[in-house]
């Protein structure tokens, strides 16, 4: 479904591609949509016009492997998932396995990318950073004395800042050059999903109908969009929100005329 995010108006919808297992995870890159399921495959279609292109097998055995989170960048597919803590690496033109990513303890629920480096966030309440050339491990965010006191369950980056979503439903933010932890913002229920634009972040919690807006400069909330379905994941494009929705509707915002002084 797409959305007009001035009216919040409906715009159109794909559904046929995700009715078989429940969509767990989405991401847009070069004129191709990838969705991952509950049962630990993703489907790739063309962003055009919804056809499908492949299917991949990423993990096998049930729910407990499935494709919680994706991200590509450069030509490279990083898929999180799985109850062994792995990020599986495809490309994303041959849709080949290149290698995985191993370190952390729990699932990995969370992926994001700036300048070169990888960030991943797991049930075991830690935040790796990967050099995405060499897929070394870095530096990792997490123990007793660190600000992360939960599962990190999504990630983004927005000009110096790295922010994350904790199961407990804080919003942590910090500056990229120093990993500086900067504020935590409370008041959702475990923020699951995150995505940020022209200082905008929009994030979903565990109940999920609601996607909640916050100012990223002032650290403030704003408002929230509401959906009649549950929304399990979200997913920014070239302007446009892409989110997942019980049921397997697909719905894209139209995010490019947004700005905090419009009503939400």
């Amino acid at each position: 479904t797409k959305w007009d995010a001035t009216t919040n108006t409906q715009l159109g919808v794909t559904s046929s591609l995700c009715n078989f297992s429940e969509v767990r995870s989405v991401c847009v890159h070069v004129g191709k949509i990838f969705i991952g399921f509950g049962n630990g495959n993703i489907r790739v279609c063309r962003t055009s016009d919804y056809t499908l292109l492949t299917t991949i097998e990423v993990f096998k055995g049930g729910h407990l492997n499935a494709v919680s989170c994706m991200l590509a960048s450069d030509g490279l597919l990083f898929a999180g998932g799985g109850n062994e803590g792995i990020i599986a690496v495809f490309d994303t033109n041959s849709y080949t396995h290149k290698m995985n990513l191993t370190g952390h303890s729990g699932m990995v629920f969370s992926l994001t990318v700036n300048d070169g480096i990888l960030y991943s966030g797991s049930f075991d309440k830690t935040i790796k950073k990967w050099n995405c050339t060499n897929f070394k491990l870095l530096h990792t965010l997490g123990g007793v004395k660190s600000s992360v006191k939960s599962s990190v369950m999504s990630l983004t980056t927005h000009e110096d800042k790295l922010i994350g979503g904790g199961s407990d439903g804080a919003i942590y933010i910090w500056r990229l050059k120093d990993d500086r932890h900067l504020v935590t913002i409370d008041g959702i229920t475990a923020a699951n999903a995150l995505c940020v634009r022209n200082d905008i972040l929009y994030a979903i919690s565990s109940r999920g109908h609601n996607i909640y807006v916050f100012d990223v400069k002032n650290f403030r909330y704003v408002g929230s969009i509401r959906h009649p379905e549950k929304v399990s994941c979200l997913s920014m494009h070239e302007g446009k929100l892409f989110s997942a929705h019980e049921g397997g509707d697909i719905k894209v915002l139209e995010c490019e005329k947004e700005s905090l002084s419009a009503p939400f």
